[in-house]
């Protein structure tokens, strides 16, 4: 088997190689990266080493919504963990009041207090009450497996500038859209 065919230049198969690698960076540094899970703390929805494909543009175009999973760079000065990519539920937008009490999660925003549908939580954390106010380019995370996801509960807001992208995309083990948008109830 051959490469290259007798006329062919040998120069021209590299160019092409060389475009088709800085293609392929300028849309994944740009447009859309993959990940691995590492870790529990988005059980059921998501497994350890499952391979998700992020969407960078999304955020830098339009907005976050609440219920979006997203990969973000975590950053707190001497922790073991500052630099690595966490995955996370959005729950809290800019402005947001975020109350957590016990198993059970309000949203109060500038329109009125929703109570998140979480039935697909199966891991819940039963005590603890937390009640967070987001500034402008703040938002609240959470790990779907909230008794063994460390996030915004523990740590605090993520920062607009943290945000990696949204995930899209589950790649391995089986192709899928990704995930499912969560439901709210509005209460007066």
């Amino acid at each position: 088997m051959r490469l290259l065919d007798s006329d062919e230049d040998p120069r021209e198969f590299l160019a092409w190689i060389v475009g088709l690698i800085v293609v392929v960076r300028v849309v994944q540094v740009l447009v859309i990266q993959p990940f691995i899970v590492d870790g529990s703390s988005m059980l059921p929805t998501f497994y350890n080493n499952n391979l998700l494909i992020v969407d960078k543009l999304s955020y830098k175009i339009g907005e976050a919504k609440r219920g979006d999973v997203i990969v973000f760079r975590f950053e707190k000065e001497g922790s073991d963990l500052d630099g690595k990519y966490f995955i996370k539920r959005l729950i809290g937008l800019p402005g947001d009041t975020v109350i957590v009490d016990g198993t059970s999660t309000s949203i109060i925003t500038p329109n009125g207090t929703l109570t998140p549908d979480e039935s697909f939580v199966k891991f819940q954390k039963n005590n603890q009450y937390i009640s967070k106010q987001l500034l402008a380019d703040e938002y609240f995370v959470m790990g779907d497996n909230r008794d063994g996801s460390y996030d915004s509960r523990s740590w605090g807001a993520v920062h607009s500038n943290q945000i990696a992208g949204k995930v899209i995309l589950q790649i391995f083990p089986v192709l899928d859209v990704m995930p499912g948008k969560m439901s709210y109830t509005k209460e007066n």
